[in-house]
């Protein structure tokens, strides 16, 4: 893991982004007072380079989604980043992250109802080698959920 390094014209570019990821182009260059050849070029590195991931953020329960659901795994040591990489290759998984604590490995999934999560829980995830136990947390309800990282966060 690494840091990528930004600039403050780039980090402007991020908050603008947080807030609305649709901004047009025209509004970014008003409001950072760069030339939109520059903006786009910034806009084009910081999404190339992996910095930042532009996309939609969607309510899971509108969308039909009634069992989502935290999982905490608990995984073979010596195949922590072979479990998590097999996870994240699951389409209903949306967040796969490597832990302290408790659990080894952390992820969240958008399954339809309790029947597919059953399923999901026992039949396929089960499959990937080196998980030893799971937890899930079945969400209820969201209060709050961003895609917002503080990046540009005022001082």
């Amino acid at each position: 893991m690494y840091f990528k390094q930004i600039d403050e014209y780039e980090a402007k570019i991020i908050k603008l982004l947080q807030v609305d990821g649709r901004i047009p182009l025209s509004k970014l260059v008003k409001e950072i007072g760069l030339a939109e050849a520059t903006i786009r070029k910034k806009l084009r590195r910081l999404i190339n380079d992996n910095i930042i991931l532009v996309t939609a953020l969607g309510d899971v329960f509108a969308l039909g989604f009634g069992a989502p659901a935290m999982i905490g795994i608990k995984a073979d040591r010596r195949r922590v980043d072979e479990v998590a990489r097999n996870l994240s290759k699951f389409p209903e998984v949306q967040f796969v992250a490597i832990t302290t604590g408790q659990y080894h490995i952390y992820i969240r999934v958008n399954i339809e109802d309790i029947s597919r999560l059953s399923e999901f829980l026992l039949e396929r995830i089960m499959t990937v080698e080196g998980i030893l136990d799971t937890d899930t947390f079945v969400i209820m309800k969201i209060y709050k959920e961003t895609g917002q990282i503080g990046v540009g966060a005022e001082s």
